[in-house]
């Protein structure tokens, strides 16, 4: 081995390990594979180098030429890779450029105020065209404020950013003419690179609200309304049934005294409409509540007379969000049970989970429903009372989602089941109220 010292391939040499070290830090910082290829090509020129300084050359000449023509395969590889991901990334950037041109004009033609600040600190980075509108602000203003300039209530509003609320339904915002205003709140974070952002989309509901107020006053106008009128007719009627009475028995025509019989029948009809009317104006009339399940049936229970039928209920903790008419539809079970169930001994009342919310079972011992009646008892009118009570808790349950069958068998007892959608039922636990899993 005799070291043949050539300045030139000693120069081609160094070239070749800068361009080895240099290939795998690009590859290292872009995870780009294409240095990789020009790397090992200069790699494999390197052997030749040094198979050159070391006089090997015309001895390893025939395997010194596969190696650079194999070096070259490489970098035509390798720039044929490069090409593909230069077409690949100039697509990639144009798709972008499309889709944040389409996000842009989707965002600036949104009719809801849409503002995007920062998590952290909560300066508003960006707003559209309807945000500006909306608080009287030029853009170039609101991206310099903060989102409880904004707000009319600083401190919930920080409160909301802080808990990462998904939705506010009321909060009151302020116009740059001072103007208070209620706003309807959406939420959502993102991250923009290493930022944490949060756009916010805010609806003006004023008409909104002024039209619930408008409805809200027309509705206790009719309530009252209706209540003064079905005072005046249940008077009249206490009336007439007495009048009828008296005429029943200073008559002796029977004839006239039948007449007078079915007349008392119609004012007692009257008064059952009478009623339900009171009863049905209250259905839907307030806010659904979460209820305590077991505290509604004790007072149902404390408030029944049940001679001779025992009730009990197994509903642990439960409690349900519904009209705050629920008592009712209890009541109106256990009454169809004391009137109806003619040889009922035992009502139960129970509870079990399933995978779309829960069931709460009422059943009795007494003769049950006909196969042919399950679906008509909660027809209106329907029944051998005013025929109002079953039809009237269906529409109860119905107000938040809940829906009510009869599923016993006739001969063995009347069974009712419930059904809770999942989100309108939960039980207590030890840090706050949760959905059961």
């Amino acid at each position: 081995m005799v070291l043949i010292p050539d300045p030139l391939v000693i120069a081609n040499l160094i070239l070749c390990i800068i361009i080895i070290v240099v290939s795998i830090w690009s590859y290292h910082k872009t995870d780009d594979p294409a240095p990789l290829y020009v790397g090992a090509a200069f790699g494999l020129f390197g052997i030749t180098h040094v198979a050159t300084l070391l006089g090997y050359k015309e001895i390893l000449e025939p395997g010194l030429i596969m190696i650079r023509i194999l070096a070259y395969l490489i970098v035509i590889l390798g720039l044929g890779l490069t090409a593909r991901i230069l077409f690949d990334r100039r697509n990639a950037e144009q798709a972008l450029r499309e889709n944040e041109a389409k996000y842009r004009a989707l965002f600036t033609a949104e009719l809801d105020a849409i503002i995007v600040i920062d998590k952290e600190n909560g300066m508003i980075q960006e707003a559209n065209a309807s945000a500006s509108d909306l608080y009287g602000y030029a853009p170039e203003e609101l991206r310099f404020m903060h989102i409880t300039d904004l707000s009319d209530e600083p401190e919930k509003t920080r409160s909301a950013l802080v808990q990462e609320q998904a939705r506010v339904p009321l909060r009151y915002h302020r116009k740059k003419d001072g103007t208070v205003f209620p706003v309807e709140v959406t939420m959502n974070t993102f991250q923009l690179g290493s930022v944490a952002m949060m756009v916010c989309a805010v609806r003006d509901i004023s008409e909104h609200t002024r039209t619930l107020q408008a409805l809200l006053q027309a509705n206790r106008k009719l309530h009252l309304l209706a209540t003064v009128t079905r005072h005046d007719i249940n008077n009249q009627l206490t009336s007439l049934s007495g009048n009828l009475e008296l005429a029943k028995q200073r008559t002796s025509d029977t004839t006239a005294s039948d007449f007078c019989t079915r007349a008392e029948m119609a004012a007692e009809a009257i008064q059952q409409l009478i009623a339900f009317t009171r009863d049905y104006q209250d259905v839907g009339g307030h806010n659904p509540q979460w209820q305590n399940l077991d505290g509604i049936i004790r007072r149902v229970i404390a408030i029944t007379v049940a001679d001779g039928v025992s009730i009990s209920a197994d509903v642990d903790a439960l409690e349900v969000f519904s009209d705050p008419m629920l008592e009712k539809v209890f009541f109106n079970l256990m009454d169809n049970t004391l009137r109806h169930g003619r040889t009922a001994t035992k009502i139960r009342i129970s509870h079990r989970f399933i995978e779309t919310g829960a069931v709460v079972i009422y059943d009795d011992n007494g003769v049950g429903i006909p196969y042919s009646d399950k679906e008509q008892i909660f027809g209106r009118g329907i029944g051998q009372n005013t025929g109002y009570g079953l039809f009237i808790a269906r529409e109860i349950l119905g107000i938040t989602g809940m829906s009510i069958r009869e599923t016993g068998t006739p001969g063995e007892g009347a069974r009712f089941e419930i059904h809770i959608p999942e989100g309108q039922v939960r039980v207590p636990s030890g840090d706050g109220r949760v959905p059961p899993v």
